[in-house]
């Protein structure tokens, strides 16, 4: 009613507006009316006052049309954005919205002076089809499960799979992660549309389809072919539009993911610029990593060569972890800390180089957040099923410590013959200075 009074005065924005009313938000609004009457809400006070709890059951995609109408009439400003991502005339389920919407923001050029350019030079700048875009997310999004299936389809199946979760399962994990975990996020709009860390997320869900789809076809193709031929023909193994994903993510999100890794449901990444996980990184489900993590490789060496994180793992801030090494379950890493051997399960762990300083308290440190490690027991306390962990967690205090040792005796012992070489070269130039005089 406030928008027909005319709050909303310029004549482009009220003609976006009324597009997007005639269209989904027509359907959307009468959704919900019906929805009222079915669960007897009578009025909008009381349906305020049962949000919450609605919210648990409430379908996401139309919890997020139904935030996004309401955006518009707070906003009108919003129009445009709304109208091509979540409000989208192609926009029906919730898969549909995040497609939608990832691609636009991958694909989204910056304004051109103060009119945003001509519609030439932005056509100019598109480096991708959006059309073929937007097919390969929704391919991802429509991985089914078929009951009548061959072994090769079975397999492809299982592989295609992220850590036993496929792509639709994993991206409403990820948008309630975010929910639950980010103080600063109140609705799934706002994670949808400005959230960088799951955008790059998603975009690395679907570029992950490809690659293995890529490399399968190639193996299955291949399987008779000698290994000299598979090493020359290694290029046609890789899926160059996966690559294109992860370098166009890279440059919009400023996070980089490659397609190889794989990466568990309910992941969050916090802030998220400069996340860098290589090929063969594993992270687990319920994980969060907050900005400038690095699960990074060992040189340059070809194989399995990247981390493998637990579930329910909190990785701090500023935080490399480099090599083929195991972060167990419900581990937390203080930021900042350069993590170069295996951290047991439960444990935490902070430094350069990281050092176990305790056990953690919380069941799933992945969602608790406690990135300042407030809450860490001594290994001393707690017994019955923290026996075990605390046991790995002492053993490799005590190799850390041994390797400590040594590194210190290695290095005094080096102090010491370098002082013993510098001593004789002032012998030799004494020596050589007396006998030319």
């Amino acid at each position: 009613e406030k928008l027909k009074e005319g709050i909303i005065k310029n004549s482009s924005t009220q003609a976006h507006y009324n597009i997007i009313m005639s269209t989904n938000a027509t359907r959307t609004t009468k959704d919900l009316v019906e929805k009222k009457n079915n669960v007897g809400v009578v009025n909008d006070e009381k349906m305020e006052d049962e949000n919450e709890e609605e919210n648990e059951d409430e379908d996401l995609g139309v919890r997020l049309k139904r935030e996004a109408l309401e955006a518009l009439e707070e906003e009108p400003e919003l129009c445009m954005l709304l109208h091509k991502t979540v409000l989208a005339p192609d926009v029906v389920t919730f898969e549909d919205a995040v497609a939608s919407t990832v691609c636009y923001r991958m694909l989204m050029t910056p304004c051109v002076g103060g009119s945003g350019g001509s519609s030439s030079n932005k056509e100019h700048n598109l480096q991708f089809c959006p059309i073929v875009l937007r097919s390969i997310f929704d391919d991802a999004f429509q991985q089914k499960q078929h009951q009548q299936q061959n072994d090769d389809d079975l397999i492809l199946e299982s592989l295609l799979k992220e850590g036993g979760n496929t792509v639709r399962d994993a991206v409403r994990k990820d948008v309630l992660a975010v929910l639950q975990r980010d103080p600063a996020c109140e609705t799934i709009l706002e994670v949808i549309l400005f959230f960088k860390g799951f955008a790059a997320l998603v975009c690395h869900r679907a570029a992950r389809q490809k690659w293995i789809l890529q490399q399968y076809m190639y193996d299955t193709q291949n399987t008779n072919t000698s290994n000299k031929t598979r090493r020359k023909k290694r290029s046609s193994r890789r899926s160059l539009s996966a690559l294109f994903l992860q370098s166009q993510a890279s440059a919009a999100f400023a996070i980089d993911i490659h397609p190889g890794a794989t990466i568990g449901a309910g992941v969050m990444f916090d802030h998220g610029t400069g996340i860098v996980i290589g090929e063969t990184a594993v992270v687990g489900d319920g994980c969060t990593l907050l900005h400038g993590v690095t699960l990074g490789g060992s040189g340059k060496t070809d194989g399995d060569r990247h981390p493998k994180v637990g579930r329910d793992v909190l990785i701090g801030a500023g935080t490399s972890i480099i090599g083929n090494i195991k972060i167990g379950n419900r581990a937390k890493i203080g930021a900042g800390s350069i993590v170069l051997r295996p951290i047991p399960e439960g444990a935490t762990a902070v430094g350069v180089p990281a050092r176990i300083i305790g056990r953690s308290l919380e069941a799933r440190p992945g969602t608790n957040q406690d990135t300042s490690l407030l809450d860490v027991g001594h290994l001393a306390t707690g017994g019955g099923d923290n026996a075990d962990n605390n046991k790995s967690i002492r053993k490799q205090q005590k190799l850390e410590s041994s390797v400590v040792t040594s590194t210190t005796a290695t290095l005094s012992t080096n102090s010491i013959l370098t002082l013993d070489s510098t001593e004789e070269q002032d012998k030799d130039s004494s020596l050589s200075s007396d006998s030319s005089d």
